[in-house]
């Protein structure tokens, strides 16, 4: 009977601690919360059917994942972009990047909770044709435990929340180029990144002048810009709005091109002025493509969709931030119900860094 008595009192014990976990997380997430809905498809540009709703289901545990509530967040261009095609089943909390508190210990050992993690959230089901994640417009989110990392110590959840998207694009773009080029003398090494002011321009330009030290970047920015991605490292800037970039530049003088814009025809002009051993990579979106005029001894290379599964990358991002060789430049911040604003200034393409979004004010 004791014995007996002992485990019921244990059973009890048990019961207890699960039912004031499970009050406890209760009290701390609501079952709703504030989001931004993709209702359907749209043509691009129109944002009438992306919605602020007040009422949206917070997202269930589920395992492997860790919920997130989200302090911050930005905006890229693909977010609203893909509004306007089929890569998504509606309705559709919208948003790539967030910053915020781990609020379960789903994802231990590496976190716990309450750790302070950065992500992007924007991993797709490609066997379905679809981004099957996104959500880091809302109040909270599940992220992959494989996706979050902690944020770098040095800078704000404000700040953290432009990176994810852009550092993980740029970063694996370069990388594929063979960068940070350690087997090279990068001092005597041209790099052209063909857009410089925007997302993944000012932190390209930063990751390749401060972590890989190359000696000569060149850019192409409009003509309030030039400074500002002076700022970010390149040396040489051309006004976009006078004339071509490749016009201004010789035939093979150039180590790498990684062009960010992605425009028609950009890979033919590039071929002219790539060295042999040198590389082309484009990130697709704006008609770009591989260039049929092969040159020998330079590779091509499409650059796809970015990878986000894969935390370490994220952490080697946090130690360049932390080393003071990358930062995120905000042009403007917004609150998460004025999302579709923030939307509107990223298709007018006159965005400097990138635009912020503040879901916890």
């Amino acid at each position: 009977k004791m014995k007996m008595a002992n485990s019921n009192h244990i059973l009890l014990v048990l019961v207890l601690i699960i039912s004031n976990m499970r009050m406890s997380r209760a009290q701390e997430v609501d079952s709703t919360m504030s989001a931004i809905v993709a209702l359907k498809s749209a043509p691009e540009g129109d944002f009438s059917e992306v919605e602020y709703d007040e009422e949206a289901l917070t997202p269930s545990p589920t395992p492997n994942h860790g919920l997130i509530q989200v302090t911050a967040s930005s905006v890229n261009p693909v977010d609203w972009k893909l509004i306007s095609g089929h890569a998504v089943i509606y309705p559709k909390v919208l948003g790539f990047d967030i910053s915020g508190k781990l609020m379960d210990d789903t994802c231990n050992p590496r976190l716990k909770k309450d750790d302070i993690v950065w992500a992007d959230v924007g991993n797709s089901d490609w066997s379905k044709g679809e981004y099957a994640q996104l959500g880091a417009y809302a109040e909270y989110v599940l992220a992959e435990c494989n996706q979050i990392g902690l944020v770098p110590e040095n800078i704000g959840l404000t700040e953290a929340a432009v990176l994810p998207l852009v550092g993980l694009t740029s970063y694996e773009a370069l990388s594929m180029t063979g960068a940070p080029w350690m087997n090279r003398n990068t001092s005597n090494m041209s790099v052209v990144i063909t857009s410089g002011a925007g997302g993944t321009g000012h932190v390209g330009l930063q990751m390749v002048k401060n972590w890989a030290k190359v000696g000569t970047l060149i850019t192409a920015a409009g003509p309030n810009q030039l400074e500002f991605v002076k700022t970010m490292g390149a040396d040489i800037a051309y006004d976009y709005t006078q004339g071509d970039l490749f016009d201004n530049l010789q035939d093979d003088s150039i180590d790498i091109v990684y062009d960010n814009y992605g425009a028609e025809g950009t890979a033919d002009k590039a071929m002219r002025v790539l060295r042999s051993g040198g590389v082309y990579i484009y990130l697709p979106g704006k008609g770009g493509s591989l260039s049929n005029q092969t040159k020998e001894g330079v590779t091509q290379i499409d650059y796809g969709l970015t990878d986000s599964s894969n935390y370490t990358t994220l952490d080697m991002i946090k130690q360049m931030v932390e080393a003071d060789q990358v930062h995120g430049v905000i042009q403007q911040s917004y609150t998460l119900s004025n999302v579709v604003d923030a939307f509107e200034m990223s298709l007018s393409g006159n965005v400097t860094g990138k635009l912020g979004i503040q879901v916890i004010e």
